[in-house]
């Protein structure tokens, strides 16, 4: 070698070898040295196969035919220090031409990375690591991009939903949480996206999910927004409820059996003791003005208080069985509804009903809307000055429920507007794996709007 060349070569940090065809190094420069733990002179003459292991993918022989058919070779090789114990290499190689232009010769470069190898493989452990912890969590955990393409699912959400990888990867999320007529997933991507930058979560939501075969499940769904190496990457925990909402009915159901009993209680016994004791009453005035001794009157009073007390009561224990639900169907409860709202207060109230709602074969499911409905209305009547409801209860093909009124309304700021039959009413459509909204329109006008997407009549 050129002397000026040999000695830019031996201040050189990385090692380079030199060796002819056969593999017998002809030069190194004293960086070797470090790597392979040989003096210089010892390492020049060698066979490269003494410091390179020979079980790797490409020996030095493969390498040469590598190089003959391709460009340089960038790649990593195993080498064997002087005591014995294997050292991560990075190496290039290229072949050096002769005075005929055929190569005669091939330089290697030659970079210890075993520093980088360990904490690659460590990256590599944290990531499996990572990677368990989440496919064993109880909850579904999807992760998104700007645009709610599935870039990352859990084992959980493989078996939640019933899709695998490859049927989820780049798919939309909305496959997996569908359009409501309230909130959908674009609705926390669109709170996120308004967020005033950074990361940014949205308080755990409940709405519905659809599995691979078209059966809806309500879920628990809160989103967080990160920004990972220059793009916003959504990620939504999701936890289904059925077997909660399965526990909350059968409550609920028990809660309208205890009703049912007490209202026929109140029907059959107390009314009947009221309008006993209200004749009894009647026969005394009578008995009383017949024979001219005083206090008729007044005993002709108490009856007719007993009278009121007797029709309040009726009227409460129907409000509990609701019977009308369980024998002539929802349409004819929900008119009759109107009916009273009508006659107690003044106020106009219409109905809108679909033909299909009396299909609705389960009467727990009926008596339950009706409840909804109920509050809604007593809410109404109650608070809100109207002078016009209406009720629209409609199947397209979810079941629809709106309760709208033209009162004084709320204040949608004000922190006290989920008093206990807004709950309750919120309450009893999740349980119904439906979506409650209550707000104020545009036209001035209260509306309390209920969504069944699981429900069709």
């Amino acid at each position: 070698m050129v002397k000026e060349e040999t000695r830019i070569l031996e201040r050189i940090l990385h090692g380079i070898m030199v060796t002819d065809m056969r593999g017998h190094i002809i030069y190194c420069n004293p960086s070797n040295v470090k790597i392979f733990g040989y003096s210089k002179s010892d390492i020049e003459g060698m066979s490269i196969r003494t410091l390179h292991d020979e079980d790797d993918k490409m020996p030095f022989r493969s390498l040469i035919d590598k190089i003959n058919q391709d460009k340089p070779v960038i790649m990593r090789w195993h080498g064997i220090h002087k005591n014995g114990q294997r050292v991560w290499l990075d190496i290039r190689a290229s072949l050096i031409p002769g005075t005929n232009d055929e190569p005669d010769s091939c330089v290697i470069s030659l970079h210890k990375i075993d520093d980088l190898k360990e904490t690659e493989m460590e990256l590599s452990k944290n990531k499996a690591f990572a990677e368990t912890i989440l496919d064993a969590t109880a909850d579904g955990i999807i992760s998104v991009n700007e645009e709610g393409e599935i870039i990352q699912v859990n084992d959980t959400v493989r078996r939640m939903f019933g899709y695998s990888w490859e049927e989820l990867a780049g798919r939309s999320v909305k496959m997996l949480v569908p359009l409501t007529k309230t909130h959908d997933i674009d609705y926390y991507l669109g709170r996120l996206e308004s967020s005033n930058g950074g990361d940014y979560s949205v308080d755990r939501k409940e709405t519905q999910a659809l599995r691979k075969d078209g059966t809806s499940f309500p879920v628990e769904l809160s989103v967080s927004e990160v920004t990972w190496d220059g793009r916003k990457i959504h990620t939504a925990i999701i936890k289904d409820l059925t077997s909660r909402r399965k526990l909350e009915k059968r409550i609920l159901e028990i809660g309208n059996e205890e009703r049912k009993k007490i209202g026929s209680e109140l029907h059959d016994g107390l009314g009947q003791m009221l309008t006993g004791i209200r004749l009894q009453a009647e026969f005394v005035a009578r008995r009383l003005k017949a024979n001219g001794v005083p206090g008729a009157d007044e005993i002709e009073e108490i009856a007719g208080l007993l009278q009121d007390a007797d029709e309040e009561a009726r009227l409460i224990a129907q409000g509990m069985v609701a019977t009308d639900i369980d024998q002539k169907g929802l349409s004819r409860a929900i008119n009759k509804l109107c009916e009273r709202v009508r006659k107690s207060s003044g106020i106009k109230c219409s109905v809108n009903l679909s033909e299909k709602i009396d299909h609705i074969q389960d009467q727990s499911v009926a008596l339950n809307i009706f409840r909804i409905i109920q509050e809604a209305v007593n809410n109404a009547v109650k608070y809100s000055q109207a002078e016009n409801l209406s009720i629209e209860l409609t199947s397209n093909p979810h079941l629809y429920v709106k309760i709208e009124d033209d009162g004084v309304g709320f204040d949608p700021d004000a922190k006290d507007i989920s008093g206990s039959g807004i709950a309750i009413m919120n309450h009893r459509a999740k349980v119904l794996g439906g979506e409650f909204e209550i707000e104020r329109t545009g036209e001035n006008r209260t509306a309390v709007k209920c969504e069944f997407p699981n429900l069709t009549s």
